[in-house]
């Protein structure tokens, strides 16, 4: 059902594609986010630079993915401590009421 739908193919693709980027894309991209250049306010595309610059002169294409990977790491954290949590109170309860039943 999930195949055949094709705004949710579509949506995973992108997804994928972000993740991918956020995980490789630093590693596979030359410049760092931090890295300023004298090139302040430079449009898209001119003297190599994809995004463009900001006004420090630091490559827009570069923060996004450095960003897109703490958002990435940021999320699965909260995720696994959520699922652990969530676990343990779920797996006290269980015990609990089957101390009670007992009873």
């Amino acid at each position: 059902m999930f195949r055949r739908n094709r705004a949710a193919m579509i949506g995973l693709v992108v997804l994928c594609l972000i993740v991918l980027s956020a995980i490789f894309g630093p590693m596979l991209y030359p410049t760092g986010p931090f890295e300023m250049v004298w090139a302040p306010f430079s449009p898209p595309g001119e003297e190599g630079y994809l995004l463009g610059t900001d006004y420090l002169g630091r490559d827009l294409l570069a923060q996004i993915l450095h960003g897109a990977r703490v958002t990435l790491i940021i999320g699965l954290s909260a995720a696994v401590v959520t699922v652990v949590i969530g676990v343990t109170v779920g797996a006290l309860a269980a015990t609990t009421a089957a101390s009670w039943k007992r009873r």
